[in-house]
Order: C-alpha cells, then sequence, then structure tokens
C-alpha cells in the first residue's frame, strides 16, 4: 500500500446515519479528507420505525452537505441500497440464474451473506477508487460463482458511475445496467455528478 493511500484511508469516515462523531473524524485541516455516507437501504418504502429509505439517506447527504462548507471536499454516499436493488431487479427478471430475490443476499432478515457482502464491498471499492471493480477477487467472501461475480462487478459499477451522489464522473449520457437493457435504473441519473 502506497503512503498516499494509506493517508487517504485515515482521512475517511463512513457514516450510516447522521452521527456527530462522524464529522468530528473528518478533519478539515487535513490534505483531503472524505466523508461518505453509506445508502444501505434497498427499499423506498419504510417497512419499520427507522427512516432508513434510499430518500432519507439522499436528503441526509445533502443537509450535510449544507451544513459543512468547510470542507475541502463534500460528503459524498456509497450506493450500497442501490446497488441491491439493480441486483435485485436483475434477479426478479430471471437475468441472474439461480436468484430469484435480493433477500438471497441475506442470512438472515438483517445481515447480508457471503455474496451480499461481496456485493457491498464492490460498491464501496468502486465509490472509493473510481474504478470498476470487475476482476476483484472473490476469495476472501467464500465461493461466488464466476457469473455471479461478474454481474455483481457489473452493478456495482454501472450504480456507483450514474450516481449523482458517488463522486464519480461519467459522460453526460447515461450508464446504462444490465437490468433493463440499457435504461440506468436510478431514478435520479442525471449526467455529471459533482
Amino acid at each position: 500500500m502506497t503512503k498516499s493511500i494509506r493517508e487517504q484511508f485515515l482521512a475517511i469516515a463512513c457514516c450510516a446515519g447522521l452521527s456527530g462523531g462522524c464529522l468530528q473524524a473528518a478533519d478539515p485541516a487535513a490534505p483531503g479528507p472524505r466523508i461518505y455516507f453509506i445508502g444501505n437501504s434497498v427499499t423506498d418504502t419504510v417497512r419499520d420505525l427507522t427512516n432508513e429509505t434510499r430518500d432519507y439517506f439522499e436528503k441526509l447527504l445533502h443537509e450535510v452537505r449544507a451544513q459543512t462548507p468547510f470542507l475541502k471536499h463534500p460528503p459524498l454516499l456509497v450506493p450500497v441500497g442501490y446497488v441491491l436493488a439493480d441486483l435485485h431487479t436483475q434477479m426478479k427478471a430471471g437475468k441472474v440464474p439461480g436468484w430469484t430475490n435480493v433477500y438471497q443476499l441475506y442470512k438472515d432478515g438483517i445481515h447480508l451473506n457471503q455474496p451480499g457482502s461481496y456485493a457491498v464491498a464492490c460498491a464501496f471499492f468502486a465509490t472509493l477508487f473510481k474504478q470498476s471493480p470487475e476482476g476483484l477477487p472473490t476469495e476472501p467472501y467464500g465461493r461466488i460463482p464466476p457469473e455471479l461475480a461478474k454481474t455483481i462487478q457489473q452493478a456495482a459499477w454501472a450504480v456507483v458511475q450514474a450516481h449523482p451522489d458517488a463522486g464519480v464522473s461519467v459522460s453526460k449520457q447515461k450508464v446504462p445496467t444490465a437490468v433493463d437493457g440499457g435504461t440506468p435504473s436510478h431514478p435520479t441519473e442525471r449526467g455529471q455528478p459533482q
């Protein structure tokens, strides 16, 4: 690991919700601190007493941006839930052989299994390094079939490129996903992200 990558990771704070510690962990004097919110919801519907919908994480991110103009780099979003939602759409459409819905990526009602954890890792990799996770090994996550790994990698990269809050620049053309033969699955895709 190079010194610059090590320093970059020391300046990263990831937030799954609003936390004062998250903002305190990012030293505005550091040479490029980054704050990443983890958009981990798969749904736009509130099923329990939490506010953790995709919409919630986007609103939270934009509010934090408005409250932290002193940061050199605006907070960004790791669109984990959007990747899982994209995979769910592909599974329901029969485009992922042997998989029928995203809930097969969970070992219980909350915790992800090995392929689900791999999907999260691919979303993080694509967002943090701003490059495709295609070709990344799956070994740390168990035996994931190569076809499933490739689908996960492609979904993560397409979603991260398309999400305007992930901070990965794309051309003004929409980024196609495998979900619907070329139409991006994220409802707020709009050309160049910030």
